[in-house]
């Protein structure tokens, strides 16, 4: 786990400081209302799979971006999410993620009027952590995992502000003695406002 977040960690810092003198950069904050979304989950010791709903959420985020043209965007990223109920699972916990990713995002023109619609590709690392109810009050140990994202959005003018929808998807899971227990897909849909600054 520790040495997957030192691998991200170094990417990220490499995409932000080996990119050319000169490039502008932005600072990106963002909030989302996180639809219903649903969670693959597999018992490791049976290797039966079955699909879970969840309720509605929150989840936030901070990035960093570069411009490398007129019409792409390189950027950096770290979100947090709500704890994630799960429904009709055997045991009532809950688990959330938070991603750290890399980014692309392109804003071909032209523009709609003062909108600019833009596409986000995401991919990174995703820290999984769950409640006392799925670990057994820490009977189980954490496993991080994958954060792959894509979506769009318009940005509103020279404001700053923008309006986007996000699908990603996050895996992560439990283990025992390093033996995977519990294995878990989440994928949602996020409709965020934010400011770029």
């Amino acid at each position: 786990m520790k040495s997957g977040m030192r691998t991200s960690a170094t990417l990220l810092l490499c995409a932000a400081f080996l990119l050319p003198e000169g490039v502008h950069a932005a600072g990106v904050i963002k909030i989302g209302y996180d639809g219903t979304g649903q969670a693959d989950i597999t018992n490791g010791a049976t290797g039966v799979s079955n699909t879970y709903d969840l309720g509605r959420g929150a989840s936030a985020a901070v990035e960093g971006q570069w411009a490398v043209n007129e019409n792409v965007d390189l950027g950096v990223g770290l979100g947090i999410q709500s704890y994630r109920q799960l429904t009709n699972y055997p045991v009532a916990g809950a688990f959330r993620f938070a991603p750290i990713y890399a980014k692309l995002q392109a804003h071909p023109e032209p523009r709609i009027g003062h909108l600019q619609p833009y596409l986000n590709l995401e991919a990174g690392y995703a820290l999984f952590r769950a409640d006392s109810a799925l670990t057994g009050n820490g009977f189980y140990s954490h496993r991080d995992g994958t954060h792959l994202g894509i979506g769009g959005g318009l940005l509103f003018g020279k404001s700053g502000v923008f309006l986007e929808v996000m699908a990603t998807r996050d895996t992560g899971g439990l283990d025992r003695n390093g033996v995977h227990v519990l294995d878990v897909t989440y994928n949602k849909t996020t409709v965020a406002l934010g400011i770029k600054f």
